[in-house]
């Protein structure tokens, strides 16, 4: 039943989409502010939100997403990696670093979870056409 749930296609790709809109579409903010010229913020929120849409909609429409799920992953531990190290080289207050600790974390297992998923559907069709 667990193992069903977490190689789901379309419950994962409904888990990257919020999980997208909790973590930058809250963060929209930034482009409008002090940082709204800052083009490394344009990419990384932008390419943030479009990676995430981008594994959702191959997890719900294309036969093997598992390229496209990949780049979303691999987006996410460079940003979130990246963002980690400033958070901790720079002078935060310990809830910040807290915070944005498990926002990576749980950002990564949401990665994480996405690609079993496309890798496990994908297997599940190999499976089924190979005749017995």
């Amino acid at each position: 039943m667990i193992s069903r749930l977490v190689t789901d296609r379309r419950i994962a790709a409904a888990v990257v989409v919020a999980w997208a809109a909790i973590t930058w579409g809250t963060r929209i903010g930034l482009l409008t502010d002090a940082e709204a010229a800052d083009p490394v913020t344009w990419l990384r929120v932008g390419g943030s939100l479009l990676t995430a849409l981008a594994a959702a909609g191959a997890l719900v429409l294309v036969a093997a997403p598992t390229p496209v799920v990949a780049v979303y992953g691999l987006w996410a531990v460079g940003v979130w990696g990246t963002s980690l190290f400033r958070v901790w080289i720079e002078p935060h207050p310990t809830g910040f670093r807290v915070v944005h600790t498990l926002l990576a974390a749980v950002t990564w297992a949401v990665a994480w979870w996405a690609l079993r998923a496309a890798r496990g559907s994908e297997r599940r069709v190999e499976s089924l056409a190979v005749e017995p």
